[in-house]
């Protein structure tokens, strides 16, 4: 149970700090399930992804609020959330994925090789030195940046 636990906390402090808010996995399904119906047909395995992360968040509230429920997991629950958490850092995540997918088909191609180099610099700077508070710092930059660029395309573009 304490390995189940602690890949799940792992999971839930970066999508905390991807939505800058407290109970960041449920924030990323609430977002799937937003994005879910034109989504799910183009992203690959997002309908498995959804489904897996519903599951162990449900999982870890009856484990950790000791419901009546019998809730059973198995390593195949431990080895998703870690493969999830390596796809969020990878920025092969489903949201990531349907992102770099609009930016294709919405905005003209022009070089962003710069500002993508720096982008991935920080997440394999976040991935080295996790707990730093300067990482932290920088990476809640990189997501605030990200959150006004693709606002400015929605609604300017």
């Amino acid at each position: 149970m304490k390995e189940f636990i602690d890949e799940f906390k792992h999971l839930e402090r970066i999508c905390n700090e991807l939505y800058s808010e407290q109970h960041g996995v449920t924030q990323y399904i609430n977002e799937m399930k937003q994005q879910s119906r034109h989504a799910s047909r183009r992203i690959p395995g997002w309908d498995e992804d959804l489904a897996s992360l519903k599951r162990v968040r449900h999982i870890r509230n009856n484990l950790v609020h000791e419901s009546e429920e019998t809730v059973e997991y198995n390593s195949a629950d431990i080895e998703f959330i870690k493969a999830f958490y390596q796809k969020i850092i990878k920025q092969q995540d489903p949201l990531a994925l349907l992102r770099k997918q609009e930016e294709n088909t919405t905005s003209p191609k022009t070089d962003d090789s710069s500002r993508n180099n720096s982008a991935h610099s920080v997440i394999d700077l976040y991935a080295e030195e996790e707990g730093s508070l300067i990482t932290t710092l920088v990476w809640s930059l990189v997501v605030a940046i990200f959150i006004l660029v693709l606002l400015f395309v929605i609604f300017v573009v």
